[in-house]
């Protein structure tokens, strides 16, 4: 287990706050996981606290008593003794990001309840999926390591996770939750690399072209086309750090025919052209 101290997971004088001397332990139960399509999930009654985020997909879990609609984002830290059930659509099957881990007092006892209620079991939506991947990926990758840091990147993960949740709660939503937007951006993050077109766009939700431009930069400050360069980009900065892959070859895998054309919309969004932020990125991780 790796010991991770509240003191620098939850801001001082914050009403969510447990002790300095409680601490959490992160277990090394952890994936990032499509689920199967004949999927149910009804798990014995937690021992562990289990944060829980969907990146895809849609479903609806029962807790509490009350159904709750799943759709990316809905992240939620299930508590000890909970009781769940949930469900999939096998046609847009869930893909989830989770990790279990315990909360522990000064004395190394099990704190199964905080008496402040944090942290809560509510559903909260998370807003930068791209994030929340790549903190994933991090946390999945290092959390069985043997390697040298790798338990420490994970537990850095955690915590930015949970961080992030916990400022998502207490914020509001970026922009306003039209179901149909919130679809429609779903899908552009899961496979930027589709010919979306306005039109494609707009037929995912079956409204009107006009309708549709209209609803999606009121929603989201942005035209359709401009937010997904964004998500390419995003996706770019991810394939030129993590990966090997040719500039040619990330330009081709994002949709893009002409390298010359995702070049200069790379460095549009970034200032320096897709080279030279793979060298910097990677020298400044070395």
């Amino acid at each position: 287990m790796m010991i991770i101290n509240l003191y620098y997971l939850l801001m001082k004088n914050d009403s969510l706050e447990l002790s300095s001397d409680a601490s959490l332990s992160l277990t090394t139960y952890a994936g990032l996981v499509t689920c199967e399509r004949d999927w149910s999930w009804a798990p014995a009654p937690f021992a562990d606290y289990d944060l829980w985020i969907v990146l895809g997909g849609r479903g609806w879990i029962i807790l509490h008593g009350c159904e709750i609609a799943l759709c990316a984002g809905s992240a939620f830290v299930f508590q000890p003794g909970d009781r769940i059930r949930g469900e999939h659509d096998p046609r847009d099957r869930l893909r989830v990001l989770y990790c279990h881990f315990r909360i522990q007092d000064g004395l190394g006892q099990a704190v199964n309840r905080p008496q402040n209620d944090w942290p809560s079991d509510d559903c909260v939506i998370m807003h930068d999926l791209s994030r929340i991947e790549m903190l994933g990926g991090i946390l999945v990758e290092n959390v069985r390591s043997a390697r040298a840091g790798a338990q420490r990147a994970a537990e850095l993960a955690l915590r930015q996770l949970l961080l992030q949740r916990k400022m998502d709660a207490r914020d509001d939503p970026p922009f306003p939750a039209d179901k149909r937007i919130t679809r429609v951006l779903a899908a552009i993050q899961a496979a930027p690399e589709r010919a979306w077109t306005l039109a494609a766009m707009a037929q995912t939700v079956h409204m009107s072209v006009s309708q549709f431009r209209r609803l999606f930069h009121a929603s989201t400050g942005l035209t359709p086309n401009a937010h997904l360069i964004q998500e390419r980009v995003s996706r770019a900065r991810v394939l030129l750090v993590e990966s090997d892959l040719t500039i040619e070859s990330i330009a081709d895998t994002l949709g893009y025919s002409d390298v010359y054309y995702f070049s200069r919309q790379f460095r549009r969004a970034t200032g320096v052209p897709p080279g030279r932020y793979r060298r910097t990125a990677r020298h400044a991780g070395k």
